[in-house]
């Protein structure tokens, strides 16, 4: 069976983007205009764009693109970018994104087409990156955008120990810069190292005058599941108002979130209020999901137009029953976060629970083992769409190799749900029938009322499917169960069950 991670508890961790894109989105702005950023050197862009002049080659012109992105100056190489289009069809597709991403293409994509092929494959760039990014270091081994950005390149490939050990670098050179202390928390966070998030964030000295780095140690501090060190220090901030509404958008989101969840404070509804007079689209995500748990919080859809809302989006296209857009704003947010792992777990539930695309589902789930290569969700996921489209011995082999006795209880309820699946399509009925109930009385045991709803349903559609005379008790009872679930995708699922019963007719 199809699993997405519960809508339960979300946190403002900081988005972890290439440099060039955060500062596009005005996340690097310093609270102390007296301080300069950290640059990165460009004298190896002018080498390779002098020998692009030059030799006039691909390979000349793909290197140069490689590192004209690296260093923010694109606009220089889009003579290169032109020359590769126009080659046409004689490019790898990846090459002919690396060239529109140049020359601006790669910008707000709120619809986009859901041949997962050839979408932008953010971590297919990472290889080239890597190698443009090394050249950089060597003339400048200090440089933490380099190592940072580095790190990031090899997380999207799925590498967390060379990911791990650029950022350390980063960290040794610039500790007390904004951009390398949000994308190190965020990198430790993906790699379920949360305390070390937390410390690198609480132990600099830049974290207690900087509102971006309070709302990141506030959120941190939470998975870390310690008491966050700047809640007073981050009051008072939005208290004076000195730093503006944008730098403290992801701060009132924070305090915000932590007091929603403690429930102990009153002022939560005024500090998520706030978090959107000019946000962030981290805040905008954080504020889609308290309106979804929270009281008197409603979204007004014109915070939803903020540039790279797709996660946002997806979650309100989803309310509205919208499955095809939330799909399309699953692939945008798996462009924009393509290390992140949720994009890909909800764009594959989707596709695999309310649209039944299980091409699409195998795409998503593909894309986010990536850089999530152990990830047991995305293998059940992955699983479960090979299945439905008959590819039973790759399904079997995938889910022989998932580490189940390791897995979260829901998770292994889903896994043998799953295993049952695969059961009833290699006529194993008894079988199927039989793991199906072992995963029905774990998810009852643990009180997983949605999951159990869509184990019932999946359950119904295999005794349908193999014409049982056990087809109608298992569809009254999944129609039971949903029932009592307030969540769309699972009354879309029923009514997808009950269409294949009335199509289906019985021997």
């Amino acid at each position: 069976m199809a699993l997405n991670l519960p809508d339960q508890v979300r946190r403002v961790i900081p988005r972890w983007r290439d440099f060039r894109a955060t500062a596009r989105l005005g996340e690097l702005r310093s609270p102390d205009p007296s301080k300069k950023a950290v640059s990165i050197p460009t004298d190896e862009f002018v080498r390779k764009l002098a020998e692009w002049r030059q030799d006039g080659t691909i390979e000349a012109a793909v290197d140069l693109l490689s590192t004209a992105i690296v260093v923010g100056r694109s606009s220089e190489a889009s003579d290169a970018a032109d020359h590769l289009l126009s080659l046409g069809h004689n490019l790898a597709p990846i090459t002919v994104h690396l060239a529109r991403e140049v020359i601006g293409c790669r910008e707000e994509q709120p619809e986009l087409p859901l041949d997962m092929e050839v979408l932008p494959l953010e971590e297919e760039l990472a290889r080239d990156r890597i190698r443009a990014i090394r050249q950089l270091l060597g003339g400048d081994p200090r440089n933490a955008v380099l190592w940072t950005e580095l790190s990031r390149a090899y997380i999207l490939r799925g590498q967390a120990t060379p990911a791990i050990k650029a950022m350390d670098r980063a960290l040794a050179s610039a500790p007390h810069n904004r951009y390398v202390l949000r994308c190190a928390a965020r990198l430790f966070v993906h790699v379920d190292d949360p305390e070390r998030a937390h410390d690198t964030l609480a132990s600099s000295q830049a974290t207690k005058a900087d509102p971006w780095l309070i709302a990141a140690e506030i959120a941190v501090a939470s998975i870390a599941e310690r008491a966050p060190q700047f809640v007073r220090t981050g009051r008072s901030m939005l208290s004076a108002g000195v730093h503006g509404n944008f730098n403290t958008s992801e701060l009132a989101s924070a305090i915000g979130t932590a007091e929603f969840l403690q429930g102990t404070s009153r002022s939560w509804r005024k500090l998520f209020r706030q978090s959107i007079l000019a946000p962030t689209e981290n805040a905008v995500a954080q504020f889609a999901w308290a309106s979804r748990h929270a009281p008197g919080l409603d979204i007004d859809p014109e915070i939803l137009r903020m540039p790279r809302s797709y996660e946002a989006r997806a979650w309100v296209h989803s309310g509205n029953l919208e499955w095809t857009a939330v799909a399309e704003q699953c692939a945008a947010w798996l462009n924009d976060e393509a290390f992140s792992g949720r994009p890909a777990m909800m764009g594959s539930y989707v596709s695999i629970v309310a649209l039944e695309n299980y091409e699409l589902a195998e795409a998503f789930a593909r894309r986010g083992l990536r850089a999530n290569p152990d990830d047991d969700l995305l293998l059940n996921n992955l699983t479960v769409s090979l299945v439905n489209q008959g590819k039973q011995e790759e399904a079997e082999q995938v889910l022989r190799g998932i580490h189940q006795s390791e897995s979260a209880p829901d998770v292994q309820a889903a896994l043998r749900a799953t295993a049952g699946l695969l059961m009833f399509r290699k006529g194993d009925i008894a079988g199927g029938r039989a793991a199906y109930a072992d995963a029905i009385e774990m998810l009852r045991r643990d009180g997983e009322m949605r999951s159990l709803a869509i184990a019932y349903l999946h359950l119904a559609r295999e005794e349908i499917l193999c014409r049982s005379s056990h087809a109608s008790t298992a569809l009254a009872k999944a129609e039971e169960v949903s029932r009592s679930v307030r969540s769309p995708e699972v009354h879309t699922m029923l009514e997808h069950v009950r269409m294949l019963s009335q199509a289906v007719v019985p021997p």
